[in-house]
């Protein structure tokens, strides 16, 4: 069977692209070449197959098919990243489906053409803002108040966790940290966490007292900054009652990817653990909660 002019096309396409994603990640990135034919690989074999096996009719099944091979197209210069767009394509393909609604709603005339697109417009324009947030961890420890602020006054290695995937999805997860340099819980003490993926969180002890210490970011230069930036990170402790002694730790940050109600969820699965593993790699702790 002869290949249409189109289809030809797309496959040539598709296969630019590809190679294009693994030159920029092998000269530019210098990540694994294997690794990356798979995750660039993956999302040009769908593309390929979405486009031969599907052939939409309707105004809005051309709209859906549409939205779905321009995602996957993306993907594959995206690679690992393109978990980001997998997260985000329910939210695409609802606005894809309002736009679908209100076009049917409406009589085919020209202004039917831009009510769709002032609808987005709103929609978006309502949506960009990025909003603060917190999430709290808290256990118990055998260890005593001033050997909780002994081990956090310590440089560490960081092991890292266990399943390495953001809220039990395979493949979903931040960055992970491996090691804190720097001493001391004073104020004006800084410690850098670095990351797995190569980028650190600096921070800076900005408040010291007797039963906490909390500590300001300064910079982020981990892949968790596309996500999130980091405000304020403070550990609490009480005194000690009968063999334990109380903490937890309040991680503040600040979602940047919009809309904050959408995936602002999936960035409190990654800070909820973020919290826990954190306290639990400092502090030896028991009954968390």
């Amino acid at each position: 069977m002869e290949l249409k002019d189109s289809k030809r096309s797309f496959i040539g396409l598709v296969i630019f692209l590809f190679i294009a994603a693994l030159v920029i990640r092998e000269y530019f990135f210098d990540t694994p070449l294997g690794q990356g034919i798979f995750f660039h690989g993956l999302p040009a074999l769908l593309a390929v197959g979405l486009v031969f096996v599907s052939s939409p009719r309707s105004v809005t099944d051309r709209m859906f098919f549409g939205t779905a091979v321009v995602l996957l197209l993306c993907s594959i210069l995206l690679g690992e990243l393109a978990i980001c767009v997998l997260i985000a394509s329910p939210l695409i393909f609802l606005v894809v489906a309002l736009t679908a609604a209100v076009t049917k709603l409406i009589d085919k005339n020209r202004f039917s053409l831009f009510l769709p697109l002032l609808v987005l417009i709103s929609f978006v324009s309502s949506i960009t803002s990025s909003g603060q947030s917190n999430v709290v961890y808290s256990a118990e420890t055998v260890l005593a108040p001033t050997q909780i602020e002994d081990r956090l006054a310590e440089e560490r290695d960081i092991p890292p966790i266990e399943s390495g995937m953001l809220g039990g999805l395979p493949g979903v997860r931040f960055p992970q940290p491996v090691s804190t340099v720097g001493e001391g819980v004073e104020v004006g003490d800084t410690r850098v966490i670095s990351f797995d993926d190569g980028g650190q969180l600096k921070l800076v002890v900005t408040q010291s007292a007797a039963t906490s210490v909390t500590f300001s970011a300064l910079s982020d230069t981990s892949m968790v900054s596309q996500w999130a930036s980091w405000d304020r990170v403070q550990f609490k402790w009480n005194k000690r009652n009968a063999e334990a002694t109380p903490v937890e730790i309040t991680i503040e940050y600040t979602v940047q990817v919009a809309p904050t109600w959408y995936f602002g969820y999936f960035v409190r699965i990654g800070m909820d653990q973020a919290s826990a593993h954190l306290l639990e790699s400092l502090i030896p702790v028991q009954n968390a909660k």
